[in-house]
């Protein structure tokens, strides 16, 4: 009888495991993620915590791309699309002089006001940096660690009934 007790506490910590931890940490996860990819966050939480691995599988496969940058001068967060830093006044992008647009350096001509950019010369750019990435290799840390936390768990138990 006492066999049967065990064997029903190791299958109720496995699930306890897989069916609530997994997911909150994955939900925790892809909010975190969503939220500095400016998505809608809530839903891809719903959606992940609700599949869970299929669900992060989901999130990952669509989420948008998302290069964190900083100022190269204060060194502060900005988006890729921002032309000035709105921290310190920097400027991150070349821009059309006539219309101030965001244009290319290699660009011949404006694409919205038809200004010749070779001739009129487009003000320079300066690169934001970008950050390190990390989060991906954080999140197969976690769940790398997870299962291992949970292969040992059961390792434990398989020892201790064999014992």
């Amino acid at each position: 009888m006492a066999f049967n007790s065990i064997i029903v506490l190791i299958f109720v910590a496995f699930v306890i495991l897989v069916g609530g931890v997994l997911p909150c940490m994955i939900g925790f996860y892809v909010h975190k993620d969503a939220k500095a990819r400016d998505m809608d966050a809530t839903l891809w939480t719903i959606i992940s915590v609700v599949l869970g691995f299929l669900g992060l599988v989901i999130y990952i496969v669509s989420r948008s791309s998302h290069e964190p940058s900083e100022c190269p001068v204060c060194r502060k967060p900005v988006k890729s699309d921002f032309v000035v830093c709105p921290h310190c006044g920097t400027r991150l992008a070349a821009s059309c002089p006539s219309c101030g647009m965001s244009v290319d350096p290699q660009w011949n001509l404006c694409p919205k006001c038809g200004v010749d950019l070779k001739q009129i010369g487009a003000q320079q750019i300066v690169a934001p940096r970008r950050k390190a990435k990390g989060a991906d290799e954080r999140l197969i840390v976690l769940l790398v660690a997870s299962i291992a936390t949970a292969f040992l768990l059961f390792l434990g138990i398989a020892v201790m009934l064999i014992v």
